[in-house]
């Protein structure tokens, strides 16, 4: 749903300008995201069945996930730092 006064400030744009892409998500919001990813990714109850899955390899495969963590980390950095 548009808001009012989003849509008055699309009409009110010259004709002959191109426009950019409207920025419909803040920091906060992708802030939230990420809080909601890690949680909901069953942070609390995913270690036991996979150490438990896994063995002697688990402390491995807990590394990698960090690695890949760390990674979704950034990614939301670099959006972040796109918001000035």
């Amino acid at each position: 749903m548009i808001k009012p006064e989003a849509s008055a400030r699309l009409r009110e744009l010259p004709e002959d300008s191109y426009a950019s892409p409207v920025v419909a998500l803040t920091l906060w919001d992708l802030t939230a995201l990420a809080v909601n990813l890690i949680i909901g990714a069953g942070i609390f109850g995913l270690p036991s069945p996979v150490a438990r899955m896994l063995g002697v390899a688990s402390p491995i495969a807990f590394v990698l996930c960090a690695i890949v963590a760390a990674l979704v980390v950034l990614c939301f950095a670099e959006v972040a730092s796109r918001f000035t």
